[in-house]
């Protein structure tokens, strides 16, 4: 609810019959490679390819490098990455009431 339904680095609606199968990741916005941060707040749910994607890189780090890129679902859904602005929007809209999400989903670096 916190992401009002949402993936927060393509904004595409995440159904509610496919949030609990493969097809949707809980995903680091810090990656524990890089900082060991298991807390709510360092989590949010993305499409598994997009998880998959952005691999090792903090999410605005990952927009800055894919923006604009189409990745295909599972299901076979062709989803596009956020560009940087909107992306800053859509945290800014939809994370206000978790200001430890947003600061960490608009991390320039650790």
């Amino acid at each position: 609810m916190e992401q009002k339904y949402r993936s927060p680095y393509t904004g595409i609606v995440i159904p509610l019959n496919k949030l609990f199968t493969s097809d949707y990741q809980i995903e680091h916005i810090i990656p524990q490679s890089r900082f060991f941060d298991d807390s709510f707040s360092n989590k949010v749910i993305c499409e598994a390819e997009v998880n998959k994607l952005k691999d090792n890189q903090l999410g605005l780090e990952f927009i800055k490098n894919h923006h604009g890129e189409k990745v295909t679902l599972n299901f076979g859904k062709i989803v596009e990455i956020f560009s940087e602005e909107a992306y800053q929007d859509f945290v800014k809209i939809n994370y206000t009431k978790n200001k430890g999400k947003m600061k960490k989903l608009l991390l320039e670096d650790i």
